[in-house]
């Protein structure tokens, strides 16, 4: 059975250099967006495996704090690799997520991979 992920990501062009990565590799891509209220739309309606969001997002709630919100209304968590140009330091309202999986942009195809990876099989946090 496929991963199911959802992506938030406000820069277009990286959103959909991630989706054409994620369905290459055989992944179902069950939503995208640029907002709080797309991904909690696209949560609810397809329980994905894994969210993939930009820190920095459309709107007044940023990705951090989607990732916080969306984990809090599912009996199960849902594990988080933020994408961003930004360093960690910077988000310490990180520390209320239990697995999350943390990429500096530019970054490769593997470390997307090794990324996903990690947040589906470690619950600890990581950075790459």
């Amino acid at each position: 059975m496929p991963v199911k992920d959802v992506i938030l990501e406000d820069e277009v062009i990286v959103g959909e250099d991630v989706r054409s990565k994620l369905m290459a590799k055989g992944s179902e891509v069950t939503g995208t967006g640029d907002t709080f209220d797309k991904a909690l739309e696209s949560v609810k309606a397809n329980h994905p495996d894994i969210m993939i969001l930009d820190i920095r997002i459309k709107g007044e709630i940023t990705g951090v704090e989607t990732a916080i919100i969306l984990a809090s209304q599912f009996d199960k968590p849902i594990p988080a690799v933020f994408l961003t140009a930004f360093s960690e330091s910077e988000f310490p309202v990180l520390k209320a997520l239990e697995g999350y999986t943390f990429i500096k942009k530019p970054f490769t195809e593997e470390a997307l991979f090794d990324a996903l990876d990690k947040a589906l099989t470690t619950p600890k946090n990581s950075f790459i």
